[in-house]
């Protein structure tokens, strides 16, 4: 025998009954246009509901408003004080005949059902009844594919359930929401459709794809409404202006990638939705809201300018958009970042004292980027070309043997003057004259925009000597010449073949630094940079290598029969780091705590492991080159000569 108490199972196409309620009392109709301030009777394509005053089953506006016409009969609000004494009379007794009606509803017995039911915990609702949680205008949360919750408001119930103004078929829920949404000039509300499909018997309310916010507000003590208020300080903030910052987490591109403190520019004035490989849909709310709507309690949320807005209300930060585009300054490409995962980026500024070089030639750097990137104050810059915007620019050449410096002095710089780092790349430029034109062009936009510093390693590859025999050679030179003409930031070139450099572009290269080889006094500072380094990642109070290992790194004739560059140094003491770190962790392993906190310790032996493979490298390759070093390949090419100091 079947349980009378169970909900019928419905299924899609399911037909319903179809009723219509006509209302004649213009005294009624007015108070109704009044208070019904987001009807729920739009999306039949027929206006305001009480315009007609006709009501289509289950008369969703009439039970949403029912308290509010009978408060409306005890009131002293300026809506009731407008009227006669005649009209609210007339008006009273046609409201008492709709209430009277509408009690006798089982949409009202079922509303006072759902009521009973949301003082509990975790309150239930039937699919039947899922409507009446979604009163047009109230703030609701949406589960997103993450299960990650956003705030919205309710549009409409665009289509779907019992209704009989959907042709008597049962269908899946529709639920039109709108937030906010930065659309690179102005803030405005978006629209996002919500569904919810046919379910038998009950559902947990906060188990469905969108529900009331207020039942969820009750649970956790506003936690996570005042949790999205700040993400949403955040996300007008960002809106303001581009931004350098820090994100960690899992940008939302097609391949999802993972982040940890990647430097990255914030900026939607330059539309980077318009690459579908972001699929904003599925975090960023892009439909349009419906004009239809009566929107006037909304009218400040359309259109907000964010550079001449101060502050926003509670609200509006509460419903601000999760998501924004972001420059990956790394990989050098858009994506799709949670605003929780942005952060003021954490400066090295203290980084361009490990460089390695002259003091006098760090300071010549440190002074013209710091002059060229002091955007306060331009005054103090000296034009020394007569026609305007051109030369303004600071073209820096880094020449020197590899591994001596050249980027990590461009990557110093940026830190210093905590300025984005814009790496330009041959993958980047490709071999295209026309296209290397138009990727210059929009680097340079790029990093006038963001105040950015413009890296390009290995710049020889581009900017060769020109000759009769190379005319595609010859246009990738001459595009270079004409962009550096009227650039008017700061660009590092790099180069170990300063040689091959065509002499034009040598003219206009403001500063030439170039880097020596180094000695062993140089290693030494090298090293001891890389142990105070490993010190302060692991250490703290903690002695993290043996004083042997540091010894034999800058003391053993086997490390300096070596002769490494910078490159070689760092790569070297990396592998000798990894192999105490697995050490270490299969110690906490054997110990059965490997949840513990691992603290490596760098020995002797594990350099020497790394400088025995190293040297054994080393003497294939310069048997390879029968007997000849680098440096005397590179001096026999006409690349450079490290003989001459720079």
């Amino acid at each position: 025998m079947q349980d009378p108490s169970r909900e019928p199972k419905l299924r899609v196409g399911d037909t319903f009954e179809t009723k219509k309620l006509q209302i004649h009392s213009k005294n009624l109709l007015d108070i109704l246009r009044a208070i019904i301030e987001f009807s729920a009777e739009n999306y039949i394509g027929k206006g305001h509901a009480a315009d007609s005053g006709l009501f289509y089953y289950p008369y969703a506006d009439l039970h949403f408003h029912h308290q509010e016409l009978i408060d409306y009969k005890s009131s002293t609000t300026a809506l009731r004080m407008k009227h006669s004494s005649e009209f609210n009379s007339e008006c009273d007794e046609h409201i008492d005949v709709l209430s009277e009606y509408l009690s006798t509803q089982s949409v009202s017995k079922y509303l006072k059902n759902i009521e009973a039911k949301s003082k509990y915990q975790r309150p239930t609702i039937p699919w039947i009844g899922v409507w009446v949680l979604f009163k047009p205008g109230i703030d609701v949360y949406v589960r997103e594919n993450d299960g990650s919750l956003n705030a919205y408001v309710i549009d409409r119930l665009d289509s779907g359930g019992p209704s009989g103004h959907f042709g008597g078929d049962a269908t899946s829920y529709k639920i039109i929401a709108w937030n906010l949404s930065f659309d690179g000039q102005n803030i405005w509300r978006r629209a996002k459709i919500i569904n919810i499909a046919i379910y038998d018997n009950e559902e947990e309310i906060m188990r469905l794809p969108v529900f009331p916010a207020r039942c969820f507000d009750d649970t956790d003590d506003g936690f996570l409404r005042k949790a999205l208020i700040e993400r949403g300080k955040k996300y007008f903030q960002y809106c303001k202006t581009p931004s350098y910052l820090d994100f960690t987490g899992t940008g939302l591109g097609r391949d999802a990638r993972k982040y940890k403190q990647s430097r990255v520019v914030v900026d939607h004035s330059r539309r980077p939705w318009i690459d579908e490989r972001l699929n904003p849909q599925r975090f960023i709310a892009t439909g349009q809201i419906d004009d239809s709507m009566h929107t006037f309690k909304y009218d400040d949320y359309d259109k907000i300018d964010p550079k001449n807005t101060k502050v926003l209300s509670e609200h509006q930060y509460f419903l601000m958009s999760s998501h924004m585009f972001g420059y990956n300054l790394n990989d050098r490409h858009w994506d799709l970042l949670d605003v929780d995962g942005l952060e003021e980026p954490v400066i090295a500024k203290g980084a361009i004292d490990y460089l390695v070089m002259k003091e006098s030639k760090k300071d010549v750097i440190k002074a013209i980027a710091t002059v060229y990137t002091d955007t306060s104050d331009t005054t103090n810059r000296f034009r020394a070309d007569f026609v305007r915007n051109k030369g303004e620019g600071q073209i820096i050449l880094l020449h020197g043997p590899p591994g001596t410096g050249k980027t990590l002095t461009a990557e110093a710089i940026a830190e210093y003057t905590r300025r984005p780092l814009l790496s330009i790349t041959g993958a980047d430029l490709g071999d295209d004259p026309s296209d290397m034109e138009q990727v210059l062009l929009e680097t340079f936009r790029k990093a006038n925009d963001w105040d950015a510093i413009i890296l390009l390693d290995e710049a020889d590859i581009y900017l060769q000597q020109r000759s009769t025999d190379s005319l595609e050679r010859n246009s990738v030179v001459t595009v270079f010449l004409r962009a550096l003409e009227y650039f008017q930031g700061i660009f590092f070139l790099t180069t170990n073949r300063v040689g091959q450099f065509d002499e034009a572009i040598m003219s206009r290269i403001h500063v030439s630094i170039g880097y020596d080889e180094l000695d062993d006094n140089a290693r030494n500072k090298i090293w001891d940079n890389l142990f105070h380094k490993l010190e302060d990642s692991y250490g703290g109070s903690q002695r993290v290598y043996e004083y042997g290992a540091y010894g034999y790194a800058t003391e053993s004739e086997d490390v300096k029969k070596l002769q490494w560059n910078g490159r070689e140094i760092r790569n070297a003491f990396q592998t000798a780091v990894a192999l105490a770190v697995f050490e270490a962790k299969e110690a906490k392993k054997t110990e059965g705590s490997d949840t513990d906190p691992i603290f490596p310790k760098l020995t002797k032996s594990h350099l020497k492991e790394v400088v025995g493979m190293s040297s054994a490298f080393r003497k294939y390759m310069t048997a390879t080159h029968m007997g000849v070093g680098e440096s005397d390949r590179a001096y026999k090419a006409g690349n450079r000569n490290d003989n001459i100091s720079g």
